[in-house]
């Protein structure tokens, strides 16, 4: 505590049963840091101003994760996304969906180069640019 705040390194467990170690500034998560709920769900990565900033992974099961980057708590930035089916997607995001060249490795097989747009108003992150891909492709992605 540095002037009745949080600062350094520390560890706070709210009511609720979600917990937090790591850095601290101004009564606030800054920098690295591990958060935990509950659910079992957990993150490691960056803060800034209590919300998810920069590097980080979320794990909300197994198998069902996302690692990337953060911007103002929301997905942002390149990232890995895998659902629990198996599926994986690889590619850009923006205010929390899937926005920009991506690649999704369906459970099948099948490799689908997608494009994306987070912003669109009436229907948000749907595929609007999609190439089906020889399974015999092993993909490595490079995003610029």
């Amino acid at each position: 505590m540095k002037g009745g705040q949080r600062a350094g390194s520390g560890t706070y467990s709210w009511s609720n049963g979600e917990h937090y170690v790591g850095a601290w500034k101004g009564d606030q998560r800054e920098g690295k840091g591990v958060h935990t709920w509950p659910s079992g769900a957990k993150y490691v990565g960056c803060f800034k101003s209590n919300k998810r900033h920069g590097q980080g992974k979320i794990v909300w099961g197994e198998d069902h994760s996302y690692e990337g980057g953060w911007e103002n708590g929301e997905r942002s930035g390149t990232g890995t996304f895998l659902w629990p089916d198996g599926e994986k997607y690889v590619g850009g995001f923006k205010s929390g969906g899937r926005s920009g060249p991506g690649v999704n490795n369906r459970p099948d097989g099948q490799h689908y180069v997608v494009s994306t747009n987070a912003e669109q108003t009436m229907y948000p992150n749907i595929v609007y640019c999609c190439y089906l891909l020889p399974q015999s492709i092993n993909l490595p992605l490079l995003i610029y």
